[in-house]
């Protein structure tokens, strides 16, 4: 007879609470769909949601429990306590599997070590030359279709880390009073269009008839800060694997676009000002990462400017997330976006301590400290933005459907348009 407990790594005494938990995690670290589909993982998943189906049902896990024999709950007992020894080998054939699989989707087989040489030049040249955000994303978006990201496995940990980092570092160049004026100029522009947003997503994902979760992360992702929003909404309303990835997906797919089609309206369509183009782009883009790179092709103060009310409107992250939590009667972890306090206090010292230490006023090789820090923080940008790139997939892009998209489309159109017409003046 199969050991269920085993499978999900638990004891034969866990509580239900226990076992759901288990099962969350394992699921989500095995989902096919977001492992290439590969043959290891949807074995693996099987097995795990074949364990759930009896564990997670207290009358099929009583039937299962007095069908067991005494051998095998003696046999469960000394596998939970090898259940580390086990985690570390999944771990590892998660990592081998994943950077030998990724390929599969890709138009070129090559052996892991070129892919491996071919990503780092990209990665240097990302570093040693000048490289546009946006032709940096498209040099991800080639590696990955092409021959496939080798680090897949480092990528998600990497990227996010490298961008809030690199926000910090663009606050070493914003003064102070500046920020504070423009976040308060954006204050109540930023309420009423992340109402508007959630309100018409609800109504165009119930029009289209999508999955309310699905549609509840879309509307949120666009309300905000794209993906970060996501990934803090997501365990409190409880959505599953295939929800969050389809949200992503289309949450990705429309940054994409908005990293080169942003800059191409502000620069040759459309006539803006520093202000109109930074608010603009920090109104309408979803991720931190493509509304930073879009403001940064435009202007260094639009740039400062986007990145600030940007970073003011991921902050409704936390009171959204505690009003969900109320209304789903959730108990999970609310996710702070601790990075911004960083970003805050970068602001502070570059603004105040040069008063009191003017050698921070220093130049060194033309650049003082602060401008130093800037410049890393926009190459940490392109960077961020070319793992960004290189980590989608052809079933990211396939397996979102077109009425999330729609539904994403029209939210982008919506905000898009509605603040653009508020900033020009025209509503």
């Amino acid at each position: 007879m199969k050991d269920y407990y085993s499978t999900l790594g638990i004891p034969n005494t866990a509580t239900s609470e226990a076992i759901k938990d288990a099962y969350r995690k394992l699921s989500k670290k095995f989902h096919p769909d977001l492992n290439n589909n590969d043959n290891f993982f949807e074995a693996r998943f099987k097995e795990i949601q074949e364990a759930y189906e009896v564990l997670g049902n207290d009358e099929k896990r009583k039937i299962y429990d007095e069908s067991r024999t005494p051998d095998s709950t003696q046999q469960n007992s000394k596998s939970t306590s090898n259940t580390s020894h086990s985690s570390t080998i999944d771990n590892k054939k998660d990592n081998k599997a994943n950077n030998t699989f990724f390929m599969k989707a890709t138009l070129l087989n090559l052996p892991n070590i070129a892919r491996q040489v071919i990503f780092i030049l990209c990665l240097v040249i990302c570093i040693v030359f000048k490289v546009d955000p946006p032709i940096a994303l498209l040099m991800g978006l080639v590696i990955a279709l092409v021959i496939g990201h080798p680090f897949i496995h480092l990528n998600k940990k990497a990227t996010t880390l490298l961008l809030q980092v690199s926000v910090v570092c663009l606050g070493f160049k914003i003064n102070f009073g500046e920020a504070m004026k423009a976040g308060a100029e954006g204050f109540l522009f930023t309420v009423g269009t992340i109402g508007l947003t959630l309100l018409a997503g609800y109504f165009i994902g119930k029009k289209l008839k999508i999955n309310k979760n699905t549609s509840t992360l879309i509307s949120n992702g666009t309300a905000i800060c794209g993906g970060s929003a996501i990934a803090a909404i997501a365990p409190i309303i409880k959505a599953n694997d295939e929800e969050i990835s389809v949200s992503l997906g289309t949450i990705f797919i429309l940054n994409s676009i908005a990293l080169f089609l942003f800059p191409w309206i502000g620069l040759h369509l459309i006539n803006f000002t520093d202000q109109q183009f930074g608010t603009w782009c920090a109104i309408a883009i979803h991720d931190t990462s493509s509304v930073v790179g879009a403001a940064s092709k435009f202007s260094p103060k639009a740039l400062q400017i986007a990145t600030t009310i940007k970073l003011e409107r991921a902050l409704w992250i936390i009171p959204l997330s505690l009003i969900t939590a109320y209304f789903q009667k959730s108990k999970g972890k609310i996710k702070i976006p601790y990075f911004i306090f960083y970003f805050i206090l970068a602001i502070l010292v570059s603004t105040y301590l040069p008063v009191y230490f003017p050698i921070l006023n220093n130049k060194l090789g033309g650049n003082t400290i602060f401008d130093y820090a800037f410049m890393f923080g926009r190459k940490g940008l392109v960077i961020t933005l070319f793992l960004i790139g290189s980590g989608l997939s052809l079933k990211t892009i396939t397996q979102v459907g077109w009425r999330p998209v729609l539904q994403g489309v029209l939210l982008w159109l919506l905000i898009g348009c509605t603040s653009l017409a508020v900033i020009k003046g025209i509503l």
